[in-house]
């Protein structure tokens, strides 16, 4: 036995172990709801011609559309119609974590790599992984060649573990409303795709906007800081940034669509506004932070234009120095990473004067950027752990906004659902 097939066996071993409990669970309940299904039968044949491993077609199994609705919603909350893509694992068919499984023609349409045929499908996918946390900023085709480069028994492993837990406030199939609010702040429900190209059309409208970043902590301070919650509610544009955020839409029924931060943002807005006119200001941090940030961007987007980088420990007197030098640079994009309120605060007076289109509070963005504070692994990101690595790196600064602040945050949560429900009631 060659070492690809010693490999292979590993891993088909590897995921019979972890099926086997799952698939008896699910072997009973099928049969339990057999014998409540009456005369319909609860799956039929759907053949699916499929694009991998020298196949052609894919002989799976769906549930029954003519099956009443509630019974069908029975069996996918159970787990049950899950069985059907199991026993495919089991034939060898498909593995548990692979390139999604999909057609030819979706193949040719994404530009997916070609070489995605010479293993098995999966029924989940890092792609499909990163759609349940709300974290889609890259294309589907580069997800799966960073996959694709990475694959092995351990790396699969970790994603079906994180799919898993991710399934305890991933995405839902509820719909979504362009505007929603939470804690009496409201927020835009975009996607960071959406958000980069309506930046643009601001940039090319010349529309001075103000785009802000709102976390638990963030909902707290705006309860006690009348100027600051006046400050979001006049913002052009509030974000939902992190997992407490998507926690509350959904305990809510505001399911957030996707987590838009500062920085995975940058590199989408850079990339997009790279070899234009569209220069951007850095303001913020301390000392010697943004230029080292400039220089960073600069090297990834030698096209960018730069229009200066300013310290954000300048006395209250240098203000209107600093909004002279951002008025003189020509700047289009202004980036504050003063934290919350501050920053917010500071863009909601300074932005017309500073003559920049488009201000955006960014937080603690510069010492991520720069490299002075490393940011979480993608794994802890994907599993909504961000916090838990920030708290780790800055304990005793963190402690009480994540300890006793999400405790706070998510009080004053389930207190508006109770409310409302109240309401509702009436």
């Amino acid at each position: 036995m060659n070492s690809a097939s010693k490999h292979a066996f590993c891993r088909y071993l590897l995921q019979m172990s972890l099926l086997l409990p799952l698939s008896l669970l699910l072997g009973t309940g099928l049969l339990i709801a057999r014998l409540l299904s009456g005369p319909w039968e609860i799956f039929v044949l759907d053949p699916l011609p499929w694009s991998g491993s020298g196949q052609q077609t894919l002989d799976r199994w769906i549930l029954n559309p003519a099956l009443p609705e509630r019974f069908q919603q029975f069996l996918r909350r159970s787990g049950i119609s899950l069985l059907p893509l199991l026993v495919l694992v089991i034939r060898r068919r498909c593995d548990l974590v692979g390139p999604r499984l999909c057609t030819a023609a979706e193949v040719q349409e994404l530009c997916l790599p070609a070489h995605r045929a010479d293993v098995l499908p999966g029924l989940i996918s890092s792609y499909q992984l990163k759609v349940r946390m709300n974290m889609l900023f890259q294309s589907e085709a580069e997800i799966e060649q960073q996959y694709l480069s990475r694959r092995g028994m351990l790396h699969d492993c970790g994603i079906f573990l994180r799919y898993l837990l991710a399934g305890l406030y991933g995405a839902t199939a509820a719909q979504h409303r362009v505007q929603e609010q939470i804690g009496g702040v409201p927020f835009i429900n975009l996607s960071q795709e959406e958000l980069v190209s309506a930046i643009m059309l601001a940039l090319r409208l010349q529309c001075r906007t103000h785009v802000a970043f709102v976390n638990p902590d963030c909902v707290n301070k705006a309860q006690t800081d009348a100027e600051y919650k006046s400050c979001l509610q006049q913002a052009d544009w509030v974000c939902p940034d992190g997992i407490g955020m998507r926690i509350a839409g959904h305990l809510l029924g505001r399911e957030v669509r996707q987590n838009l931060n500062g920085t995975d943002l940058l590199p989408a807005l850079c990339k997009a506004i790279e070899n234009s006119s569209h220069a951007v200001y850095l303001l913020g941090a301390k000392p010697g932070v943004a230029e080292k940030m400039a220089q960073c961007l600069q090297s990834r987007f030698p096209g960018l234009r730069i229009a200066g980088a300013q310290h954000g420990y300048f006395a209250e007197s240098e203000t209107a120095r600093v909004i002279a030098d951002i008025r003189a640079a020509n700047t289009a994009i202004l980036l504050v990473g003063f934290g919350a309120p501050k920053q917010d605060i500071w863009i909601h007076r300074h932005l017309a004067a500073s003559g920049a289109c488009v201000g955006i509070g960014v937080g603690g963005l510069f010492d991520f950027y720069s490299g002075n504070i490393p940011r979480a692994p993608l794994w802890m990101r994907e599993i909504g752990m961000e916090w838990v690595y920030r708290l780790i790196q800055e304990p005793q600064r963190m402690w009480r906004r994540y300890l006793i602040g999400n405790i706070v945050f998510l009080h004053r949560v389930i207190s508006e659902k109770l409310h409302s429900g109240k309401r509702s009631m009436k």
